[in-house]
C-alpha cells in the first residue's frame, strides 16, 4: 500500500493519534488529535510529551509507553484555553526497530468525557433508587409491625 493510503487513514481517524520518539518528542499527530487537546499542531511538533501532559499520572503513562511496554490507561486532562477538563481514554503501543529495540511509541486517544459523565449519572441514579428503596423499606417495617 501507498504512503497516501496510509496517511489517509491516519489523518481521517475518528480517534487521535500521535507519535513520539524514543526520547518523547512528538513527530507526527493527526487533526482530531489537536482538537482534543485543543492546541495547534505548530504547538505540538517537536514537543516532549511531557511538556503537554504535565500531571503525574500521564508522566507514569508516558515512562512505561518510553519503557516499551504497551499500555491502556484514562486520565483526566485539562486542555489549555478550555475551562474544564475533560476525559481521555488512551492506548500506547512502543514501536520497535528491525533489531527489536524500542523506537518510539504510537499512542491513540479519544475523548471519553460524555460516556464517564452519563456513567456517573447511572451511578448517581442507582444511589439515589438504593436510597429510596431503603427509606420505603423502614416507612414499612413500622406498619407491618402494627398489624
Amino acid at each position: 500500500m501507498s504512503d497516501n493510503y496510509y496517511r489517509m487513514i491516519f489523518e481521517s481517524s475518528p480517534l487521535g493519534i500521535i507519535y513520539f520518539d524514543e526520547n518523547g518528542m512528538i513527530t507526527f499527530c493527526n487533526e482530531k488529535l489537536t482538537s482534543i487537546l485543543n492546541m495547534q499542531k505548530k504547538d505540538i511538533f517537536s514537543s516532549n510529551m511531557t511538556d503537554i501532559f504535565t500531571d503525574e499520572d500521564m508522566q507514569n503513562v508516558i515512562k512505561t509507553a518510553l519503557s516499551g511496554k504497551p499500555i491502556h490507561h484514562q486520565i483526566n486532562y485539562h486542555p489549555p484555553g478550555k475551562d474544564d477538563a475533560i476525559e481521555i481514554e488512551l492506548y500506547c503501543s512502543p514501536g520497535a526497530s528491525g533489531q527489536g529495540s524500542p523506537h518510539g511509541t504510537v499512542c491513540i486517544l479519544q475523548d471519553v468525557t460524555s460516556r464517564v459523565e452519563l456513567q456517573n449519572a447511572l451511578k448517581l441514579d442507582e444511589y439515589r433508587l438504593e436510597a429510596l428503596l431503603e427509606l420505603e423499606q423502614m416507612t414499612e417495617a413500622p406498619n407491618a409491625a402494627d398489624s
